[in-house]
């Protein structure tokens, strides 16, 4: 027993020793990582702009980039609207009324029924088109299609 109490005192020695926080400068120093190396604000690799090879988001030659139209219409609200778009487009016209409505758009001849809708369709006719509430007759929208 005395000696187990005499090893546990010569290693609390040891312990306090190696922990002691006052610092000597003629103590050797390790050299830093290469981690801390690449973390200095002053290394010239790490101050340069970084750089990509990612291509860009442009359409082959000869090839035109897709548009597409997004009309939001407050039926209430908003008053009569006038939107275009070209030919080809997608097109998403988004209606929101207070109550539940029966809304046709001519020329494409799509009827939809209640107080949020959303039309979805390419934009594929030339001309100038009426969207209408149809009970009442009421033009909540005049959408004109352009060529290219």
């Amino acid at each position: 027993m005395k000696r187990s109490v005499g090893v546990l005192a010569m290693m609390a020695l040891v312990l306090v020793g190696c922990s002691s926080s006052t610092s000597d400068d003629s103590e050797p120093t390790a050299a830093p990582s290469t981690e801390q190396m690449a973390a200095t604000p002053t290394d010239p690799v790490n101050t340069m702009p970084p750089t990509s090879t990612a291509s860009k988001d442009e359409p082959e030659t000869g090839t035109p980039p897709t548009l597409s139209t997004n009309i939001e219409i407050d039926v209430e609200a908003d008053a009569p609207v006038e939107a275009s778009t070209v030919v080809g487009s997608p097109t998403r016209i988004r209606l929101v009324s207070e109550e539940e409505r029966e809304f046709h758009l001519h020329g494409y001849d799509i009827e939809l029924t209640g107080d949020e809708v959303i039309f979805e369709f390419v934009a594929d006719k030339l001309g100038v088109f009426e969207l209408e509430d149809h009970e009442t007759g009421e033009v909540i929208l005049t959408f004109e299609v352009l060529a290219d």
